[in-house]
């Protein structure tokens, strides 16, 4: 199981400009957040960003740090449907 309790009290709000900078509105937002690194496989979701890329209805927002972030970056650096957002 899982205590619930653990989640509803040590949430923090995110600042009005992290929202603001890193969170589209209107869209359907398919998010990540973890480690940026060979384990999680994030070259798949950069595919998929590319595939869809014609959607302008899904976002994808990847939240974190990591060794590959800026190897993932430059992937997806002509894609306007994915966000990279620093660690919260």
């Amino acid at each position: 199981g899982v205590n619930l309790a653990f989640y509803y009290n040590s949430q923090q709000k995110l600042s009005e400009e992290y929202v603001e900078q890193f969170i589209p509105k209107n869209k359907f937002i398919v998010t990540y957040t973890g480690t940026f690194g060979e384990a999680n496989a994030l070259e798949y979701i950069i595919e998929a960003a590319k595939k869809l890329k014609h959607t302008s209805k899904i976002h994808f927002l990847l939240v974190g740090e990591g060794y590959l972030k800026e190897e993932l970056k430059d992937n997806a650096s002509e894609l306007t449907n994915i966000t990279f957002a620093p660690k919260v």
